[in-house]
């Protein structure tokens, strides 16, 4: 017997945890930079409006023109398939954890525990969600190709995003320059947003740390003394994700205002087919894991990104 989801009563509680470990259990989402857009199959349209400057003018009894103009937009959330897939073998589930030891036929016993399914997958929950965040901020730079665009690498190679001049590889001796930088690149109408962050590398903010350090000896430091994770009203997060002497300013949030979007879809239908704990083939000790999902990353507004990218 297999642990396939769709033919157990408790389908809905490990599609729940496929979308909690793998859809909203990283970086991103648990630090709030980004809305999760979920039930995407193929793609969903990203709109968004832009109001040009000084929209108001001079009273006309008859309008000889317009005085106000808005811009529409949309970008792409398009979604790409994907896998987890791993051999293992069960007979050291029994010998390690008491809860799977067996009572009887090996497959049966862990076949109808739901409990294994939720194991296996909060095994891959570190790794897993470590890999999302780089699909996510720098997508697949392995070079096949395969896997999705990230927010970095569409903002790279978007006109309207607002790029900061190349000083340079980041260091400890010119971090908090790089940052002010970034920070007077910042759109104003987002000067006073505290949902507009600064994301940057986490090897980068252990720069930022130890400059402002240094700071400290001789002033009161740089960065917000209470909460040192903040400049000039911006919340700064770091990434693991992020590729160091790469910054990237952009509003995110959980709510529908969120710039940065991530997709994430997984669904035991004839779609993508249940995922599956089961074995490699008849009366085998040796078995498989395979959950198939869907994800993408997107932003809605190029002209609202501040990027920097260092060499």
């Amino acid at each position: 017997m297999a642990v396939t989801i769709t033919s157990t009563a408790y389908n809905g509680d490990v599609v729940s945890d496929i979308y909690k470990i793998f859809g909203t259990g990283f970086e991103v989402i648990e630090k709030g930079s980004a809305r999760v857009e979920t039930g995407i199959r193929t793609k969903r349209a990203l709109p968004s409006m832009q109001l040009a400057d000084d929209p108001v003018g001079a009273y006309e009894r008859t309008p000889t023109g317009e005085t106000a103009d808005t811009d529409y937009e949309e970008r792409s959330l398009s979604m790409t398939e994907a896998m987890l897939y791993e051999l293992i073998n069960l007979d050291d589930w029994h010998e390690i954890w008491d809860q799977f030891a067996s009572a009887g036929s090996t497959f049966t016993n862990l076949a109808l525990n739901p409990e294994i399914a939720r194991a296996v997958f909060e095994l891959y929950k570190n790794k897993v969600g470590k890999q999302f965040s780089e699909l996510f901020w720098n997508g697949d730079v392995s070079g096949s190709g395969d896997l999705i665009n990230g927010i970095i690498t569409l903002a790279a190679a978007d006109s309207d995003v607002i790029d900061v001049t190349n000083v340079g590889v980041i260091t400890s001796a010119n971090v908090i320059d790089v940052l002010e930088d970034v920070y007077q690149a910042i759109p104003a109408q987002f000067i006073d947003d505290e949902d507009y962050a600064i994301h940057m590398s986490t090897i980068d903010w252990k720069k930022l740390q130890s400059a402002n350090v240094q700071a400290k000896k001789s002033t009161t430091g740089v960065l917000t003394t209470n909460v040192e994770n903040m400049y000039l009203n911006h919340r700064i997060k770091h990434y693991s994700g992020i590729p160091e002497n790469t910054i990237v300013g952009a509003k995110g949030t959980l709510g529908t205002d969120s710039n940065l979007v991530f997709g994430f879809f997984a669904t035991p239908d004839a779609e993508l087919a249940a995922p599956k704990i089961m074995p490699l083939q008849n009366n085998s000790d040796q078995w498989f894991v395979r959950v198939n999902f869907k994800l993408g990353a997107q932003y809605r507004e190029g002209s609202e990104i501040v990027l920097y990218q260092g060499s």
